[in-house]
């Protein structure tokens, strides 16, 4: 059955109804689709006859569903069910996404706010991450892969689709130096047909948020995506070329489109922590303040009495040699000497030596009175042996 056959309402596999066409690619046509056994909405990818013979495209085809629909992550497309049997078309079954790709969202608003990159790169970001801890690359991330999501609840902004040649960890569906993807965003080892890791989807991401912040792609020729470094150099001269790019974020972009696989980000994570510091000293995320009123205020009385609010102010200096409060006695009142000195009095100045006479001296007392004691027993004595 030829695919130009697909009208709406046909059934295939007597479990989906066939509607109206969503897109076309290289590989085949994605209609709009609903399940028969619950009539959920679902999305149906129709491989065209030249896919459908060749059998490096069947294996890919094939190995594309096995490896979507084993992640299971919010940020990747879901796959429910395939198809490659001859006697119908084959076919893949995944869920329907209401919303459209960067690519035209790029195309038609021109270059996206900051903000807005910043969610779509963190979400892409663990996308990939969950991706490349299952042993997966994708090999083709560029705007038209990204599906902005438009539902208000949906808990990611993207999701990723498209895992047609992806690569597995162990498996080897392409010869030495075929080269797979889309050049305006390939890696420099993917054109020269080398071995892939999950570094050539970082440098895949940095082209498409260079892409989304520019409105245009970093390369516009082969001989541009071939040149060592190019974008690189590209991305550290944002801030010339556009103000509002950080320089913080240039540079997280250009390690990301470095040349060499071991000068970029060594994982997903690693360049979602970087990318997360460049953005938040950019990225305002507090919300802008209430609109004021033109009503006047209507003043509410409060009948709770105010709190008292500690003053910090200096502290008012007691001195110490106030008066002393005075003690109750039990006996008649009698004057209380205050013992309170005037503010001059300190320091007080030394009292100078006075000369005081030899005979007003105690040493001079102590001596006569010596003196008059000796006299005295002297005269006592003699008369205390006279008999009687």
């Amino acid at each position: 059955m030829a695919n130009e056959e697909l009208s709406p309402g046909m059934t295939l596999s007597s479990r989906y109804r066939i509607g109206a066409v969503l897109g076309r690619g290289a590989m085949g046509v994605v209609y709009d689709a609903s399940r028969l056994l619950d009539g959920a909405r679902v999305a149906v990818k129709v491989l065209n006859d030249q896919t459908r013979a060749n059998p490096s495209a069947m294996q890919r085809f094939e190995r594309e569903a096995q490896a979507a629909s084993r992640l299971g992550h919010p940020g990747i497309v879901k796959i429910f069910d395939f198809q490659k049997e001859p006697h119908e078309p084959a076919y893949l079954v995944m869920e329907f996404l209401e919303g459209h790709s960067l690519g035209r969202e790029i195309e038609e608003a021109g270059p996206l706010p900051l903000p807005r990159i910043a969610r779509i790169a963190s979400d892409l970001l663990t996308a990939l991450s969950a991706a490349h801890r299952a042993g997966l690359v994708h090999r083709d991330i560029k705007p038209d892969n990204i599906v902005l999501l438009t539902g208000v609840n949906a808990p990611f902004s993207c999701k990723l689709v498209d895992f047609g040649v992806v690569k597995v960890a162990g498996q080897a569906l392409t010869q030495a130096g075929q080269v797979i993807g889309t050049p305006a965003y390939m890696s420099p080892e993917q054109w020269q047909g080398a071995a892939v890791d999950p570094r050539s989807d970082i440098y895949a991401l940095g082209g498409c948020l260079y892409h989304a912040i520019m409105g245009r792609t970093a390369v516009t020729s082969v001989e541009e995506a071939v040149q060592p470094g190019f974008c690189a150099q590209r991305a550290r001269a944002m801030p010339h070329e556009n103000p509002a790019v950080p320089q913080e974020l240039a540079e997280v972009l250009a390690k990301a489109l470095e040349p060499f696989p071991t000068s970029r980000f060594a994982s997903a994570d690693e360049m979602s922590v970087a990318l997360g510091r460049a953005m938040s000293r950019t990225v305002v995320t507090n919300p802008p303040p209430a609109r004021s009123s033109n009503n006047p205020t209507v003043p509410i009385p409060s009948y709770v009495p105010p709190a008292a609010v500690p003053s910090y102010g200096p502290r008012a200096v007691v001195p110490s040699y106030g008066p002393r409060a005075v003690v109750p006695s039990y006996g008649p009142p009698g004057v209380i000497q205050s013992y309170a000195a005037p503010p001059n009095a300190f320091p007080r100045p030394m009292p100078m030596p006075v000369a005081v006479p030899w005979w007003r001296g105690s040493m001079a007392r102590n001596g006569l009175l010596a003196a008059f004691l000796v006299v005295f027993v002297a005269w006592l004595l003699p008369r205390c042996w006279l008999p009687f």
